[in-house]
């Protein structure tokens, strides 16, 4: 096949068109052969569908045959002895849609009467009560009967009277004895007066805390913190220092 392609003129070398040129030519090759096997193939079809009827043609030929049904799957299989022929059961489909309900039939007649059972031997529940009659007419009054001689039972007690008018005030009576004596009461708050010593000042008020410690009996070397620590200030360094000389 000539070289003459779209490719003339163009960057590609002459390698390169006659590759392409021969994949054409194998492809074209290749569809020739498909077409010969095409044509095989329905050469063998047709000697399959010839088998097929050489087949159907012994089936039928087959006299007192026998068939039953054989498992999912299992293969085909003839007992010349039982003249049985085991054809495999194929696999169960799938559910078709359920169809549309159909119009309702007439109603049938309606059947005989069946026969009257035994008389049962168990009593029935009682029925419910029926409704209350009238009321019959008054009888005749009867005699009247002798005196009793037996008193009779005393009757219910009246209703209670209304009340009556109030009376007038009696005397005054004479005077109780005095009750006991009440509680307490909260203590009152501290008044401002002069020279008085206050709780809430815990004696920080006191005029000299010297002397009125003298006159409590409290020893007179005692030391407020402020003076604890003015008069010891530096002791601990000193201390310090003579444990570090040894």
């Amino acid at each position: 096949m000539a070289s003459s392609s779209f490719y003339s003129g163009s960057s590609q070398d002459a390698t390169n068109v006659n590759a392409i040129e021969d994949s054409k030519n194998a492809a074209a090759l290749s569809e020739a052969a498909a077409a010969t096997s095409a044509a095989a193939s329905a050469t063998s079809a047709t000697a399959a569908a010839n088998s097929a009827a050489v087949a159907e043609g012994h089936k039928n030929a087959i006299t007192g045959l026998t068939t039953t049904t054989g498992a999912v799957g299992s293969d085909v299989t003839y007992n010349s002895t039982t003249g049985v022929l085991s054809v495999p059961r194929g696999a169960t489909g799938a559910t078709g849609p359920q169809g549309a309900t159909g119009a309702q039939g007439a109603t049938g007649a309606t059947g005989a009467t069946g026969a009257t059972g035994p008389a049962s031997t168990v009593a029935g529940p009682t029925g419910p009560q029926g409704p209350q009659g009238a009321t019959g007419a008054t009888g005749a009054t009867g005699a009247t009967g002798a005196d009793s001689t037996v008193v009779g039972p005393t009757g219910p007690q009246g209703p209670q009277g209304a009340t009556g008018a109030q009376g007038a005030t009696g005397p005054q009576g004479d005077t109780g004895p005095q009750g006991a004596t009440g509680a307490t009461g909260p203590q009152g708050p501290a008044g401002s007066g002069t020279g008085d010593l206050l709780a809430a000042s815990n004696l920080s008020d006191l005029a000299d805390a010297a002397t009125a410690r003298v006159n409590l009996g409290i020893n007179t070397n005692f030391y407020t913190k402020t003076q604890s620590d003015t008069r010891f200030a530096g002791a601990d360094d000193a201390l310090a220092l003579a444990i570090a000389l040894g």
